[in-house]
Parts: C-alpha cells; sequence; structure tokens
C-alpha cells in the first residue's frame, strides 16, 4: 500500500483504544456468539465487525474476550491485519528462532519486525502484552503495512508530563510517546502504566480501527 497515514484522522479513530467505552450494543452482535465466550457490551460492536471480516485469528476465536491477550495472540492478531490489508501471505523466519515457541504467527511477526524476542532466544509466548508491548508492536505493524510511515522523528518528548515515564523499557519509548502523543493511548489517573496488561477486547477493537482507517 502507498497510502501514508494521516496523523490527525488515525487519532481520531483511535484515540479510545484502551478506554471503556459506553458503547451500545448493535443488534446481531450479542454475548452468545461464535466469536467469543465472553465479552464486554461497549466491545461487541466492533468486535462482531472484527469477526466478520475475519480478523479475529483462530487462537482469538470463542476465547473469553475480558482477560488479557498474550504476546503470541497479539502476533496472531497483528499477522492477520498485514495479510488482510496487503493481500499478501506474511513470510516466517526460522523455526529454530526462538527456543520457546514454534508458532507461525509468531515467527511471521518476527520476519516483519513487528515483533522481537525477551532475550536469551526467547519469546515468552504466553506473557502479557502490557501496554508498552502494545504500543510497539502495533507502531511496527503499520511501518509493515505502510512503508514509510514516520515513527522514530515524530516527537522528541510527551506532551504532557507522566510521573512514571521513567519506567517504560527502552525498546518501547519512542512507540509509547507517538502513541500518547497522538491520542491513541491515554494515561490512567495521570500515569503512564507502561507495564499494565491489555486485554483481548481492547486490542482487537485497537486493530480493527487500525482496518477501518488504512482499507479507506
Amino acid at each position: 500500500m502507498s497510502k501514508k497515514i494521516s496523523i490527525a484522522a488515525f487519532s481520531l479513530m483511535l484515540a479510545l483504544a484502551f478506554a471503556m467505552s459506553a458503547f451500545s450494543v448493535s443488534p446481531g452482535y450479542e454475548q452468545d456468539h461464535p466469536g467469543w465466550s465472553n465479552a464486554s457490551g461497549w466491545a461487541l460492536p466492533e468486535l462482531g465487525k472484527a469477526y466478520d471480516i475475519a480478523l479475529i485469528p483462530r487462537t482469538l476465536l470463542g476465547v473469553d474476550m475480558t482477560k488479557n491477550i498474550t504476546r503470541a495472540q497479539f502476533a496472531a492478531l497483528a499477522v492477520q491485519l498485514y495479510e488482510i490489508l496487503t493481500g499478501k501471505t506474511a513470510p516466517a523466519a526460522s523455526a529454530d528462532t526462538f527456543s520457546d515457541t514454534g508458532l507461525d504467527f509468531v515467527l511471521q511477526a518476527y520476519r516483519l519486525e513487528i515483533v522481537n524476542g525477551v532475550g536469551n532466544g526467547k519469546f515468552d509466548p504466553f506473557g502479557h502484552a502490557t501496554r508498552e508491548d502494545i504500543a510497539a508492536m502495533l507502531c511496527r505493524t503499520i511501518a509493515a503495512i505502510v512503508p514509510g510511515t514516520d515513527i522514530e522523528s515524530a516527537f522528541s518528548g510527551y506532551s504532557e508530563s507522566f510521573p512514571d515515564a521513567q519506567d517504560v523499557s527502552d525498546y518501547a519509548a519512542t512507540a509509547m510517546i507517538y502513541m500518547v502523543n497522538n491520542g491513541f493511548m491515554k494515561g490512567s489517573g495521570g500515569m503512564l502504566l507502561p507495564k499494565s496488561p491489555c486485554t483481548r477486547e481492547q486490542a482487537i477493537c485497537l486493530v480493527y480501527r487500525i482496518y477501518e482507517l488504512l482499507s479507506d
């Protein structure tokens, strides 16, 4: 894809990605659904739309969407988004890239430079994806889908002060600044909470909004 991302448009679409919003439930998107075993009412409309376009990967079908998403599950979600929007099958890295997982979608996400390991040749597939993990992986996914997207030099620092900004890991520092300054991620009680986990439904709704923006 050659289209460039409009920061203003992206902000408008994604600003509430990590907020619990009081969405009304659309007809047909009910708690009893083949796509999940449980989900919050606010998330049902976008979960239903994501399901309808096959954006929810197999590893996340039929699960409790209110639970925290794992690193491997988010890798699968990112690869699904990439393949739907590009029309390409994501290439995979070598099967021995990580010592603790050989999952195809993890190896594909690694080859696309969407994910990294946690050190010592491991990926930690069942570890929870934190807010800083999500920020980093989302920025890399956007860059993989739309080459040339400026993330590295977009901002030099946070647009507001956060007492726990120093808690952000080095690998996610630029991504967190980009996501927060554009309104994609919001603080809680004036804190960034970079190590806090993200739920499955929050992640899917966020990725669906990226799909809506980039598929126009």
